[in-house]
């Protein structure tokens, strides 16, 4: 995978001054195969929990595992507010296979009258909806981060060989037939 392409949307670490000594480790920044699978990994899988202040958990993550820091925040507010409500429905979803529980019936008014007996209602239905969620925001993470970490891998491994392959192309010619 070129590094030009990560490069040229990457911050330089010296300008996020809010990451504090984090933003002076370099293993934190690098951009080679293994730091930026782990950072597609970790950015997946914090991009499937719903939580407010996703940053937080997903630097943490980053540098526990070495991953790029910079790439995992990216990957991880790519992926939410693309597919926020597909994803809350595909993990509530999940979620309720998995605990075998009866799909909860509800309908969604958006007028002014119909928000407070949703949220009443939400309120009353809190764990049963919640229980369900974050198993399968769990579920759904795990396994979004390991396909996110080998497709990575094999992207990287591909571009990277077919870049050689130019090259040496390009620096020996394939001799002509000559009949």
């Amino acid at each position: 995978m070129a590094k030009r392409f990560f490069r040229k949307w990457l911050p330089n670490p010296d300008r996020i001054r809010w990451l504090g000594p984090l933003r002076h480790r370099p293993d934190l920044w690098h951009l080679n195969r293994h730091s930026v699978s782990r950072a597609f990994a970790v950015g997946v899988f914090w991009g499937f929990i719903p939580i407010p202040l996703q940053t937080i958990p997903t630097i943490l993550a980053a540098w526990l595992f070495r991953a790029n820091i910079a790439i995992s925040w990216g990957v991880t507010w790519i992926i939410n507010p693309f597919s926020l409500f597909p994803t809350i429905y595909a993990c509530y979803t999940i979620g309720r296979l998995v605990l075998r529980r009866p799909q909860l019936e509800f309908v969604i008014d958006f007028s002014i009258k119909g928000i407070i007996p949703f949220l009443i209602w939400f309120g009353h239905n809190f764990w049963n909806i919640g229980l369900p969620l974050y198993l399968g925001s769990l579920i759904l993470g795990a396994v979004g981060a390991v396909i996110s970490y080998f497709a990575m891998q094999i992207a990287w491994r591909y571009f990277t060989l077919r870049r050689w392959r130019k090259r040496a192309h390009r620096i020996i010619p394939h001799k002509q037939n000559v009949g």
